[in-house]
């Protein structure tokens, strides 16, 4: 939509449609990270997940794990304008799994 003050109106400028997305990820990101290993119980994993794009400030992040296998305390924090930190406590020694899902916004 375009809006313009006045009596003549003026043609519409189109933009590309990949400039509108890379336009649209600066302002919003949203992804699933999975990942798994092996550890000692009470070890911490944690993952710098990149968002793929330069976001226009650090974002407000959602998270909710979706899946854990011998973690716990699982965490999604210090978000940056290009990537986000997830993190958890394996409960146990030997295979440990989870899965994250995320939205990162940084909305005007």
């Amino acid at each position: 939509m375009q809006v313009e003050t006045g009596k003549a109106a003026t043609a519409f400028e189109w933009r590309p449609q990949f400039l509108e997305m890379l336009l649209a990820r600066r302002c919003f990101a949203m992804g699933r990270y999975a990942d798994d290993f092996y550890t000692s119980s009470g070890s911490y994993q944690a993952a710098r997940i990149p968002f793929g794009g330069v976001m226009r400030a650090a974002p407000t992040l959602a998270a909710a794990f979706s899946y854990t296998l011998n973690t716990n305390n699982g965490a999604a924090d210090n978000p940056t304008v290009d990537s986000l930190c997830v993190g958890v406590f394996a409960t146990a020694t030997g295979n440990c799994a989870f899965v994250v899902d995320w939205t990162a916004d940084a909305e005007l």
